[in-house]
């Protein structure tokens, strides 16, 4: 398959014999299944309303070997900054 760019404002379109083989290769992924209408009905877009007070989006540059030691730990790395930062005020 080729591969597409976007340039100067146009989207290039995959071709009709590329758009079947990616419908065969959706249709032969088992993890993909079909949508039910009901499926249709009940999903949910995002993730829904926060269950904590909500936070405050910010730019914030750290130094890099700060960023590596928090992510170095896997996903969650910023509740973990936030939570070292609450630590330190409190």
């Amino acid at each position: 398959m080729s591969k597409h760019k976007k340039t100067k404002g146009k989207i290039h379109w995959p071709s009709a014999a590329e758009e079947r083989q990616i419908n065969r290769g959706i249709a032969a992924d088992e993890d993909a299944p079909a949508w039910t209408d009901d499926m249709f009905t009940t999903a949910r877009r995002g993730r829904g309303p926060q269950k904590a007070p909500k936070k405050v989006p910010i730019t914030l540059r750290l130094d890099p070997d700060i960023v590596a030691h928090f992510k170095m730990h896997g996903p969650g790395y910023q509740s973990r900054i936030n939570e070292a930062l609450r630590d330190h005020i409190h």
